[in-house]
């Protein structure tokens, strides 16, 4: 979807709903671990040499390829709400 972010462009610290996931090979994993449209996400961490960025959905941390953030569509927040 063209000019939408997905969480592959959150920084750590930056905090975003979640509006849909692109039905694709990882759609039924994100789901799966409760990546839901309407959820809150945030990112706390990163992974050593650029493996994975770490999300923070509700009481959950989820170690997520850049190939899955860019699948999950999202509104960034205004500020850090998780």
């Amino acid at each position: 979807m063209e000019n939408k972010p997905t969480a592959l462009s959150l920084n750590k610290g930056q905090s975003a709903t979640i509006d849909f996931i692109e039905s694709n090979e990882f759609s039924s994993r994100l789901l799966s671990l409760g990546i839901v449209p309407g959820k809150k996400c945030k990112i706390v961490g990163l992974a050593p040499f650029g493996g994975a960025k770490i999300m923070a959905l509700e009481n959950h941390l989820i170690a997520l390829r850049d190939e899955e953030l860019s699948s999950v569509y999202i509104t960034l927040e205004n500020r850090s709400a998780l």
